[in-house]
């Protein structure tokens, strides 16, 4: 998610897109968007995502991939059905005919912490109404969730 840029962008955000597909028999890597709106109970994101506006970052020779890591730090290929988002995001440029992983290659910090199914705006869904260890709205920004 990203706040909505560009030319003809009003307020609010969009949802992006990175992935790959073929072009002219060479593999790209290719960003696209799709506006961000609440999914109806139920509904899975391939159903109700459309996206759109795709530009190409990254042509043949090279090739892309991610691995994702949480608090344990242990990298893997997919983050799916999840609790948490990442901590950490990976991001590796190859060769694709010799394999050798290129220098701009890097590890970018996720600074969002917040459960998946969490709907408080503070994103600090461990509070419970009446918790006495609770240190309230001073809480929101801080330990609750990392913003």
């Amino acid at each position: 998610m990203r706040t909505a840029i560009g030319p003809n962008a009003g307020p609010g955000l969009d949802v992006v897109h990175l992935g790959e597909t073929s072009d002219r028999r060479e593999f790209v890597t290719v960003r696209s968007r799709t506006r961000f709106a609440p999914l109806p109970t139920g509904s899975s994101l391939t159903e109700q995502l459309r996206f759109r506006d795709p530009v190409v970052l990254l042509r043949a020779p090279f090739r892309l991939s991610f691995a994702y890591a949480g608090p344990d730090r242990v990298w893997k290929s997919t983050w799916r059905e999840a609790e948490q988002l990442p901590v950490m995001i990976k991001l590796t440029i190859r060769d694709a005919a010799s394999q050798r992983v290129l220098s701009v290659s890097t590890i970018a910090p996720v600074h969002t912490q917040v459960p998946s199914d969490c709907t408080r705006p503070d994103g600090n869904c461990t509070d419970k109404p009446n918790n006495p260890g609770s240190s309230g709205p001073a809480n929101a920004a801080g330990q609750g969730g990392r913003l």
